[in-house]
């Protein structure tokens, strides 16, 4: 997993945890943290098992200082991924759709987290 570029109140995935396992039988999961930034353009969720691409899944235009940024219903999404580890990612993307520059050197590898998604059947 790359570098966490993770910054309270600009990119970060609050709930769920890193490293949460999801209970047998539950169908949906809200992703809440903060995707806000003074030069904001919008943001982006990616999902991906290890040893996968990420995929591109929601957009927004609207900053969030606090709250819901997206709900991964696993069927819908991920039901022909099968179970494992997922990571989530979280991108900001600034008004002229460059990754914000918020880490340390500059980058954006985006914030990640780990979800273990048991088998769905």
């Amino acid at each position: 997993m790359p570098p966490n570029t993770c910054v309270d109140g600009v990119q970060q995935i609050r709930s769920p945890r890193d490293g949460t396992i999801i209970e047998v039988g539950r169908e949906s999961l809200r992703i809440e943290g903060s995707a806000a930034y003074p030069d904001f353009g919008q943001y982006q969720i990616d999902l991906t098992l290890p040893n996968m691409a990420f995929h591109d899944k929601a957009h927004s235009l609207t900053p969030v200082p606090d709250g819901q940024l997206y709900r991964w219903d696993f069927e819908q999404e991920t039901g022909t991924w099968g179970a494992g580890w997922y990571i989530v990612r979280l991108l900001v993307v600034n008004s002229v759709g460059n990754f914000a520059a918020i880490g340390p050197d500059g980058n954006n590898n985006g914030c990640h987290i780990r979800v273990y998604l048991p088998p769905l059947n």
